[in-house]
């Protein structure tokens, strides 16, 4: 069983809610992926490949990872979970944040790449400059991941329009890729450093330090355990209904 099944198995365990059927394996064969990365001309990294040959996932799901670090607090606002579900919550130091996760999909290579470009998601200027977009956080910023390093990038929507200002139609439209991936470059930040953190993060429910791009243990936090379950609360909530 390679990671990504290990970990999407896990997620279907925690949050059934977000699989309306069971888990189903990905026909992605290898010659399949061949075809992808001639199409987008960039080699997938090996942990999208792996995740890709997995299972086959709704296209929309919304997460909601456990985060901390000296920016979480920018985010306008926070989670905590109760018997109902997910609630808002004023920030913390440690939050919970939804992350609107996006998937492409498809049981061949013909039907992927159809999906990838009628995404609403993924602009072909995107695609030529390297980059899937694989998801939102907290409705301000959008998750890249960089075909080329390997790494998922945090920009925040205006940065990102920003750059059709600053530099000119043409690097928005996807005529000039590699002034783009300058500009997103310039304008992101790091979140994590390979599509398997990512995954572990959002399928396990454990504590990421945004900072360190690293995790962290439940005890360094003011977060507690609830049932002997990664269902994360405050433990300084006075109104959780466990």
């Amino acid at each position: 069983m390679t990671n990504a099944e290990k970990y999407l198995i896990k997620l279907q365990e925690r949050e059934p809610q977000l699989f309306p059927e069971p888990l189903k394996k990905s026909t992605l064969t290898d010659e399949d992926l061949l075809e992808i990365e001639k199409s987008l001309g960039y080699e997938l990294p090996e942990p999208y490949k792996e995740f890709l040959q997995s299972y086959q996932l709704p296209e929309i799901m919304t997460v909601y990872p456990s985060f901390c670090g000296n920016n979480i607090g920018a985010r306008f606002r926070t989670f905590y979970r109760m018997n109902r579900g997910y609630v808002p919550k004023e920030g913390q130091c440690n939050m919970l944040v939804d992350v609107e996760w996006h998937n492409v999909g498809g049981t061949n290579a013909a039907e992927w790449l159809n999906s990838l470009n009628s995404d609403t998601f993924n602009d072909s200027a995107l695609c030529e400059a390297g980059y899937i977009e694989i998801g939102n956080l907290s409705d301000d910023y959008f998750l890249l991941y960089d075909l080329v390093e390997g790494e998922i990038l945090q920009v925040h929507y205006e940065e990102y329009y920003d750059m059709g200002y600053e530099y000119g139609d043409e690097v928005m439209s996807g005529d000039m890729p590699e002034k783009l991936r300058e500009g997103i470059g310039d304008c992101s930040g790091v979140l994590y450093k390979d599509f398997n953190i990512f995954l572990r993060h959002i399928c396990f429910g454990e504590h990421y330090d945004e900072d360190e791009l690293g995790f962290v243990n439940a005890e360094d936090t003011n977060l507690v355990f609830v049932n002997d379950k990664r269902d994360v609360i405050f433990a300084n909530d006075e109104d959780i209904d466990s």
